[in-house]
């Protein structure tokens, strides 16, 4: 009899133990999947042409690589979103897009562009880059050959916030570039820009940016702006470091300060 009742005992004891396990299996499932889940990344067909479709609440913008490539998706804008922290595009996508815009972006933290992204391959005129009024966002990262083709507009204004800008070259073909202080980038500190960037542009000017401290200037960068040097200034920056890379010496640009 005492054998009977322990037997009983002890499958009631296993049954209690399988259940324990599968609801810590179950709890560690969870815990996997919302804290180790990869970004998210938007389905094309729903995202490419109608990119302000992302809901309000979206934290985070990510396209893979080779994604939203149609010679018809010529343009790229999110506005007024209030819940975006970070947007991130990987290579070899939107190579047809001639303009892209962020404006009214309060959350937004972080820029990431991989290479040949936003190529403007579409041969139109009217390539526009514009990101203003994203309060919060302190860098942009953008990849080797990203806006190559672009050459009509290049603004970055009213982001108080922005601290670096980084160009990783080939980026740009001749927007003029002017940065000063009605464009409220007081926090900009370094700006980085790769070789064989804005390599047609005419305008290059820098001035009165308080926290600037180091800016690069690739090779073949801003020829057509270095070749009449009354269209390359820098001024009323603090900025210890910077430099023209010339292969093979690095010219200080002490003229400038």
């Amino acid at each position: 009899m005492d054998s009977i009742e322990e037997k009983s005992i002890n499958k009631k004891y296993c049954l209690r133990e399988s259940i324990s396990l599968c609801i810590v299996c179950t709890l560690l499932s969870i815990i996997f999947v919302y804290h180790w889940r990869p970004l998210p990344s938007f389905p094309v067909a729903e995202y490419c042409y109608d990119v302000p479709r992302i809901k309000n609440n979206t934290e985070v913008f990510y396209v893979g690589k080779d994604a939203c490539n149609t010679m018809n998706q010529t343009s790229f804008a999110i506005q007024n979103y209030f819940g975006l922290v970070s947007l991130q595009i990987e290579s070899n996508s939107f190579q047809f897009v001639n303009s892209f815009v962020l404006n009214t972006l309060p959350k937004l933290k972080e820029i990431q562009i991989g290479d040949n992204s936003f190529e403007g391959l579409s041969s139109q005129s009217g390539y526009r880059f514009s990101i203003s009024k994203c309060t919060q966002l302190s860098s942009v990262s953008i990849g080797r050959k990203s806006f190559s083709q672009y050459s009509d507009e290049f603004e970055i204004r009213e982001c108080p916030s922005l601290e670096r800008i980084v160009l990783q070259g080939f980026n740009f073909q001749s927007p003029r570039l002017v940065l000063d202080e009605s464009l409220h980038l007081t926090k900009l500190s370094v700006f980085e820009i790769g070789p064989s960037s804005f390599w047609n542009t005419e305008q290059f000017e820098i001035n009165s940016l308080p926290n600037l401290q180091s800016i690069t200037i690739g090779d073949e960068s801003f020829n057509g702006a270095i070749q009449d040097h009354s269209s390359f200034q820098i001024a009323n920056c603090p900025l210890p470091y910077a430099t023209v890379q010339r292969e093979p010496n690095h010219v200080l640009l002490e003229t400038l300060l």
